[in-house]
């Protein structure tokens, strides 16, 4: 079986929803599609698709559906809007895929010390959007 990954670099206002990347696979798993905010610094860009890239991965691997981490981070997003959360829903101790999401984060801190960025300025620049 043959994989396909699409992926495009997207303003962040173009995302499903408030994510700096979105992931989703084909009903048949042969293809995964993925979208990703543009930061205006295409290594930052890598270091965001890397980090879904590998999240997904995982996610597929461990049955964690696609549906269920969106729904979580639509969830998490309108609770943050009410001043109850702060960070990463991915972070969240409630998240079905905090063990994913905190691996891929490991792989990105990598490749962000690899192409010279600073993990606090990249924090910030993805926290802008």
């Amino acid at each position: 079986m043959s994989l396909e990954i699409i992926s495009k670099t997207v303003p962040h206002y173009k995302q499903r929803y408030d994510t700096v990347d979105d992931w989703y696979w084909t009903s048949t798993f042969k293809r995964l599609n993925m979208t990703n905010s543009d930061t205006g610094d295409w290594r930052m860009d890598a270091c965001i698709f890397i980090h879904g890239f590998v999240e997904a991965v995982l996610c597929r691997h461990r049955n964690i559906s696609e549906t269920s981490v969106s729904e979580f981070d639509r969830q998490f997003e309108a609770r943050r809007e009410m001043n109850y959360h702060t960070g990463e829903p991915g972070d969240d101790e409630h998240a079905p895929y905090r063990r994913e999401h905190r691996f891929a984060e490991n792989i990105e801190r990598l490749l962000c010390a690899e192409l010279n960025i600073e993990w606090s300025h990249y924090e910030k620049v993805v926290d802008s959007l």
